[in-house]
């Protein structure tokens, strides 16, 4: 099965974000039912980036979805990602 290759306006910003973080394992997909795969502390979780809530999710990932057993979610921000790995968010006040 072929899945699109259209990328949110916001993926570049979150993986390079992601790959600033010492520990974290980026792996973005080509041709795959989702967007990134991240590595943290042992465990490995799947990633659908969205640019808003707004938009949908294609059949594929649709299917992909309901199938998988493993860890998967639909993101928007990098803080999402992050707070789904239970990496602490710093105050961007400081």
């Amino acid at each position: 099965m072929r899945y699109a290759l259209k990328k949110d306006s916001n993926q570049l910003e979150i993986i390079q974000a992601l790959r600033e973080i010492p520990g974290v394992s980026v792996y973005v997909h080509s041709y795959a039912p989702f967007d990134v795969t991240i590595g943290w502390r042992g465990t490995n979780r799947a990633y659908e980036i969205k640019s808003s809530k707004k938009a949908r999710l294609t059949e594929a990932q649709d299917n992909f979805h309901k199938r998988w057993s493993g860890h998967w979610k639909r993101v928007e921000s990098v803080d999402e990602i992050l707070i789904d790995l239970g990496i602490k968010l710093r105050s961007k006040a400081c």
